[in-house]
């Protein structure tokens, strides 16, 4: 298990308006689901954002390097995420 202290960086920047047809619950737990990934995979860093068209666009850093890059992506009929690497 990674401790997370100080050292870890999260920069989460979600614009909502660029999530018009997702509900606020199913943004709060995307991000928990993509934190627990982040911590689970053992990455420094972590930065998501909204990229327009109801999807999230995550990178996951280890050092000066990305170690994985993963969307979350919205699937309206389902009403929830699916993760895309």
């Amino acid at each position: 298990m990674m401790k997370i202290d100080t050292k870890t960086n999260v920069d989460i920047n979600i614009d909502t308006s660029q999530l018009p047809n997702v509900p606020i619950e199913k943004i709060e737990r995307v991000i928990g689901q993509i934190f627990c990934r982040f911590t689970r995979w053992n990455c420094d860093k972590l930065q998501v954002i909204s990229e327009g068209n109801n999807n999230l666009y995550c990178q996951f850093w280890d050092g000066d390097e990305i170690k994985i890059t993963m969307g979350a992506i919205w699937r309206e009929e389902n009403q929830e995420f699916t993760f895309h690497t």
